[in-house]
This record gives C-alpha cells, sequence and structure tokens, in this order.
C-alpha cells in the first residue's frame, strides 16, 4: 500500500506540474532551485536525522516550526 500511495502521489504531482507550467505561471529558476535542494535534502536528510540524537532532531524541528509559526504570525497581522 505503501509503494500505492507513493505513485499516486507522484502522479498527482505530476499533474499539478504540468497544470502551473501549462499555465505560464511557474517561475522556472527558482522551481530548479528547489528541485535540486529537495533532491539533495531527500538524500541527505534520512543519514543525518539517524547521526543525530532523537533530541536534538525534535529540538530543531521545535525550532524551525515556532520559528516559521512567528514570521507566518507576524506577517499576517503586521
Amino acid at each position: 500500500m505503501n509503494g500505492l500511495k507513493n505513485a499516486l502521489s507522484f502522479v498527482l504531482s505530476g499533474i499539478s506540474v504540468a497544470t502551473f507550467a501549462a499555465a505560464g505561471i511557474v517561475g522556472w529558476p527558482q522551481a530548479v532551485l528547489m528541485m535540486v535542494a529537495a533532491t539533495i535534502g531527500g538524500y541527505a536528510g534520512a543519514p543525518v536525522a539517524r547521526a543525530l540524537p532523537a533530541s536534538v532532531g525534535r529540538m530543531i524541528v521545535i525550532a524551525v516550526g515556532t520559528t516559521m509559526s512567528a514570521i507566518f504570525f507576524w506577517r499576517a497581522f503586521a
């Protein structure tokens, strides 16, 4: 079932990319940078996560989540 879920996610993402690209609303330089960074993160993320102690990983997730929430809150009400 996990393989099916991943395949469906891939197909849906492909349809989304094709739709946005056909509409001409993709910023290609930024999109290519994001694709490269996502690929590097996908390959490097698991080994790095395994090497870190669980408490450090939790603190990173909490720090990033808190920072992003604060930024979004500030932008919404500023």
